[in-house]
């Protein structure tokens, strides 16, 4: 077996990449042959708006549970290409806004990533003054009307202090004024389920009060795979210095240091953690930076940081692949979501 130094530490190579084997064992760990409510001849009806690279249905496959993929929806073109190279949902919507609710398939779960750049950190913070701040609108429409089993909503942290919390709180109200689901929130980070990279996202979980057995038990952090095991050292091509604008900066002097990726767009940040934890996956992905490898982060090793397995399929650029990814669900945190969301729901979906 080679090894290969990354400054002060000595990582083995192996002759297939690591990660893929870390996720495919993960899932096997967390799948079941039973699911007890759901079945070959009662499976799982699903549909997902704002749908990407359509995570939600990822994880569901690597649990094993009989699902019915009922629904997706999608404007962004790339996503769209995404989606049908890889799954077949029974209707592939376009613009969610446009949409008759009649059109819309009856469904027992119901997953949404409602545009995070209004709420973003990162953006101007507009909220539901966005356009797109209003897609949350549209979620609620269709849980009123189709009434799935569960729904779960996912957005970033900075949802939550967005106009002092008043965002959060009618999103929230209008969430329990149904009076329909036992409705319950929590921010989840990518890094508690496996996979070393720290992402921070808030998950609303609604469960329909005749379905719920009990409340809601929050999947349990678990050991987090090294983070050197996420690196294709495979990948020796396209080695690149680091470009001018970093030099002297406190992310350059990062990369001096035993780390693994590093954000060069954040060029203030000192990246303390780099050598456990992939930085957050943001849509300037081009500018993440594998130090061991001097080249830039690929996108099979964003996969990876997301949570996907092996055989996804990718028909896009490098760009646009790099951007998907940044946006998307972490497969592994709805995978341990999903198997806690089973866990509380009765045994018979169809009993009155």
């Amino acid at each position: 077996m080679r090894q290969k130094n990354t400054r002060d530490r000595v990582v083995p190579i192996q002759k297939d990449a690591t990660a893929p084997r870390i996720i495919k064992k993960m899932y096997q760990d967390l799948a079941q042959n039973d699911w007890g409510a759901f079945t070959s001849e009662r499976s799982l009806r699903v549909g997902t708006d704002c749908s990407g690279m359509d995570a939600p249905i990822v994880a569901l496959q690597q649990l094993k549970i009989p699902f019915s993929h009922e629904f997706s929806s999608e404007i962004d073109q790339h996503c769209v290409a995404t989606i049908r190279a890889n799954f077949a949902p029974k209707v592939l919507f376009g613009d969610m806004t446009k949409r008759r609710i009649q059109d819309i398939p009856d469904i027992d779960l119901y997953v949404c990533g409602f545009p995070c750049q209004p709420f973003s950190m990162i953006g101007k913070r507009k909220g539901v003054e966005d356009p797109r701040g209003t897609l949350f609108w549209e979620c609620l429409r269709v849980i009123r009307n189709k009434k799935p089993m569960v729904f779960v909503l996912e957005n970033v942290r900075g949802l939550l202090s967005i106009d002092r919390g008043n965002t959060f709180r009618n999103i929230m109200n209008a969430l329990e004024s149904m009076q329909t689901y036992r409705t319950d929130w929590k921010i989840l980070n990518t890094c508690d389920y496996g996979i070393p990279q720290s992402r921070k996202r808030i998950f609303i979980v609604g469960i329909r009060k005749d379905m719920c057995r009990r409340p809601l038990q929050w999947p349990r952090p678990v050991t987090c795979a090294p983070l050197e095991h996420f690196v294709d050292w495979r990948d020796e091509g396209n080695v690149k210095t680091l470009p001018h604008f970093v030099q002297g900066t406190a992310v350059f002097h990062a990369t001096q240091r035993s780390v693994v990726f590093v954000n060069l767009s954040d060029k203030h940040n000192a990246h303390v953690n780099a050598d456990v934890l992939c930085p957050c996956l943001l849509t300037c992905a081009h500018n993440y930076y594998c130090v061991p490898m001097k080249r830039y982060m690929t996108p099979t090793e964003m996969r990876w940081l997301q949570g996907f397995p092996a055989g996804f399929v990718d028909p896009n650029s490098k760009s646009r692949s790099q951007q998907l990814i940044a946006n998307t669900m972490s497969v592994n945190v709805l995978v341990f979501l999903f198997k806690s969301i089973a866990q509380t729901l009765r045994s018979d979906p169809d009993e009155d």
